[in-house]
């Protein structure tokens, strides 16, 4: 079950109040009662939006985070994790530079105080072109699924079992990107990045067979990993008519093992073709995947290559009431 409210208010020319409220609930209930798995999360944030002037602006506000885990894994069944943010961002944007620098506190519950921070900046060299480039450092805690969840299933004669692991830590991490767009003629327009993430502690999982007939999986932290890649883009409008199309490639390593990550394919491609405007819209997107590597081992299985389908359409029905629906995995691909 999800609930999400959302409100602004305009206080002045120069002041923008934003809100937003968001409840999650996930229940789980094994069959003879034989696991228990129950979330919910309440998220809070509220920000003001100050226009110092014509060219700059600073954002300011501060995010809460309330989860309620439940489950036999803990002692005494539930447990509570809570975390509160404060963020501040500061933009400035002419018509040949834009720029952004951001800072947030986040105060966490179980695993204590983090700062991270982003600054970015992009040039227009001239009306068709732009470079840009950023830098932003990150903190994840761990979730209550990777810390308590625990399950014991069979499927065609094959025990599989996976542990939550209480003692994982936050991940924290440091990312680089450049980029180039670039419009072309006749509606085209097409985008260039390059990439490369660095991880402390990546939360993963690691797979072990106890015999044949039993695989155990457990929630792991990956001292070190990298992730460097790239996208490209090319997109096309014409009227209301619109085409864009991503390719996507990324390679990644365990920098303990030298193995590659698991359950991260290497490349995946997306295309989406549609039509739009004020009043309706309808669009298909086609989303792949390359193979992935399953174990944390050298002869690896693969995950399968993989393709779905989505659908997307809305109505405005009139100035103040549009309706829309979405649809993932038309088809029920099973991956």
């Amino acid at each position: 079950q999800v609930i999400i409210a959302k409100a602004s208010v305009q206080v002045s020319p120069t002041l923008l109040l934003n809100g937003q409220f968001s409840n999650f609930k996930d229940e789980l209930l094994g069959s003879g009662n034989s696991y228990l798995f129950n979330t919910e999360r309440n998220e809070a944030d509220l920000s003001a939006k100050w226009k110092l002037s014509n060219s700059q602006h600073v954002l300011f506000g501060t995010n809460l985070n309330q989860a309620n885990v439940e489950s036999y894994a803990i002692l005494g069944q539930k447990q509570d994790l809570d975390s509160i943010g404060y963020y501040v961002q500061h933009n400035y944007d002419t018509e040949t530079a834009h720029t952004q620098a951001g800072l947030r506190l986040e105060d966490n519950d179980k695993f204590g105080s983090h700062v991270v921070g982003q600054l970015a900046g992009r040039y227009n060299l001239n009306s068709q072109t732009s470079v840009y480039s950023n830098i932003g450092t990150g903190f994840k805690a761990p979730t209550g699924n990777q810390l308590y969840y625990s399950n014991t299933s069979e499927w065609f004669g094959t025990t599989y079992v996976t542990n939550g692991n209480p003692n994982l830590k936050p991940e924290e991490s440091i990312s680089y990107e450049v980029g180039l767009d670039q419009d072309l003629a006749y509606g085209f327009s097409t985008s260039l990045s390059l990439y490369q993430t660095k991880v402390k502690n990546l939360i993963s999982t690691e797979d072990t067979w106890v015999n044949s007939d039993m695989l155990v999986t457990n929630f792991i932290n990956t001292n070190k990993a990298k992730m460097t890649g790239g996208e490209l883009s090319l997109k096309w409008r014409k009227d209301n008519l619109f085409m864009a199309t991503e390719y996507a490639y990324v390679k990644t390593k365990n920098e303990q093992t030298g193995l590659e990550l698991i359950r991260r394919p290497r490349q995946s491609l997306s295309t989406t073709f549609g039509l739009e405007n004020n009043v309706y819209g309808l669009s298909a997107t086609l989303i792949a995947k390359s193979p992935s590597k399953i174990s944390n081992t050298v002869n690896s299985k693969e995950v399968p290559e993989y393709a779905t389908v989505d659908l997307n359409s809305y109505w405005n029905i009139n100035p103040n009431i549009k309706l829309f629906t979405n649809i993932r995995n038309v088809g029920d691909v099973k991956f």
